[in-house]
């Protein structure tokens, strides 16, 4: 299995890099073609669309870990999991799109500063979006299926497809017009193809009754009592992670955001690398129950050695080359002061990218509670650490917190490993 669970890291790496890959050559070509304004809301809207994700409340990581203990024939009871899971994707698709449809006018009015000659093409995305929603929701049903069968290589197809889908559509889209409900249009049919794509991909996991399978208490007590965890942390980990750039907006002045947020941007391109990574690790985690053993043992340790071969030698060249890339990049003016920040970042990340195997351990484990309630309190400890550092340094302080508690996160996360895997040695003795 080690061999296969490799392969299928060094493909889940391509299928998260290569969308990187394409960006880098379309984006500049979409700047060009639509305009900044246009090319600006169309950025807003991607992370509109794919913070939508966390609508589905932790449901598909549920089921990647309950089919991952399957067989390539999936039982009664999780079959009926999978039944309970479809109705509630359904139904909470149909709530965030009619959420969405109901926010338009307060999106378009209060928030978003848009030109009167926009104003139609944006009212006409949005509502576009909102029916994207029910697509990006059951295409992550469909995918978590296929992880949790280990069908790796078509998920990972699946993922590099979902993932260039927001750089192709408007890209396309520039065939027939500039208009941004356009694009989001040719989206929302890439988005929908991809569903009927993963629903042929899963047909052969299921029976051909599948769906008359009775969805009893016990089917939604397995679904929601891992569910509700996830659905906590989809809430929190991104307020970690952006928290900070709100918090320095407050406290300094507005031209010195860009050196800060300029490397931060950067810097957290590298989270693909983990997370390619760890999608594949946490169903293999799953299989064996979350359960400490020395194939868990193997498969950790190998995916450690995935993220530093992937990432290291980026990281070098950063440290080495770092205001080379700067000034060519952005100009001479941030090869100073954001390299610097750059730097101070690059130290929490290397540490958080190792910590993403740990984390996803423990999220297959019994004991997923505590990747909840151990950001909790780091949120409590970085606002502590924030206001006085970002007093005595300005901005860099604001990088020194944020990387700090990237370093603690491990830390801690890597000791509750090491309990962890020491009370299993004891129960085996």
């Amino acid at each position: 299995m080690s061999k296969s669970v490799n392969k299928s890291i060094f493909y889940s790496l391509a299928a998260h890099g290569a969308p990187a890959v394409l960006a880098l050559a379309i984006i500049p070509i979409l700047v060009r073609q639509y305009g900044i304004e246009r090319f600006g809301l169309l950025t807003l809207f991607w992370v509109f669309i794919s913070y939508l994700n966390f609508l589905d409340l932790g449901i598909a990581r549920t089921l990647t870990k309950t089919l991952a203990t399957e067989d390539q024939h999936i039982s009664s009871p999780a079959l009926a999991v999978l039944k309970a899971g479809l109705i509630f994707v359904v139904a909470l698709s149909a709530v965030g799109a009619f959420t969405v449809l109901g926010l338009k006018g307060l999106m378009l009015e209060k928030y978003l500063t848009i030109s009167p000659s926009l104003f139609d093409e944006a009212s006409q995305c949005v509502i576009g979006i909102a029916l994207t929603v029910p697509a990006l929701l059951l295409f992550s049903y469909y995918k978590s299926i296929v992880e949790g069968m280990r069908g790796f290589n078509v998920a990972n197809t699946m993922q590099f497809w979902v993932s260039s889908a927001n750089y192709l559509a408007p890209f396309v889209a520039l065939i027939v017009s500039k208009r941004l409900d356009i694009a989001i249009l040719v989206l929302l049919v890439l988005r929908w193809s991809l569903v009927v794509y993963g629903f042929i991909k899963v047909r052969h996991y299921l029976k051909k009754n599948w769906f008359a399978v009775t969805v009893d208490s016990k089917a939604i007590k397995t679904l929601y009592s891992a569910g509700i965890w996830f659905s906590l942390i989809t809430v929190i980990n991104p307020l970690l992670v952006f928290l900070d750039r709100f918090l320095v907006a407050s406290f300094v002045p507005m031209d010195q955001m860009a050196f800060y947020t300029a490397p931060f941007e950067v810097v957290t391109r590298f989270w693909i690398i983990p997370m390619a990574v760890t999608r594949i690790l946490f169903p293999v985690f799953s299989s064996y129950g979350g359960e400490w053993s020395p194939k868990v043992k193997r498969h950790f340790l190998s995916g450690l050695l995935w993220i530093a071969m992937a990432l290291l030698p980026l990281v070098a060249i950063l440290f080495v080359w770092g205001e080379e890339i700067f000034r060519l990049w952005l100009g001479k003016e941030f090869e100073g002061q954001s390299v610097l920040i750059m730097k101070i970042l690059l130290v929490g990340i290397v540490f958080n990218c190792f910590n993403w195997v740990s984390f996803t351990f423990i999220q297959s484990s019994k004991h997923i509670k505590w990747t909840v309630l151990i950001p909790i309190l780091e949120l409590i400890l970085f606002v502590a650490m924030f206001y006085p550092l970002v007093n005595a340094f300005g901005v860099e302080g604001a990088a020194i917190a944020w990387s700090g508690r990237l370093v603690i996160d491990a830390i801690i996360f890597g000791l509750l490993v090491v309990v962890i895997t020491k009370s299993h040695g004891k129960a085996d003795q």
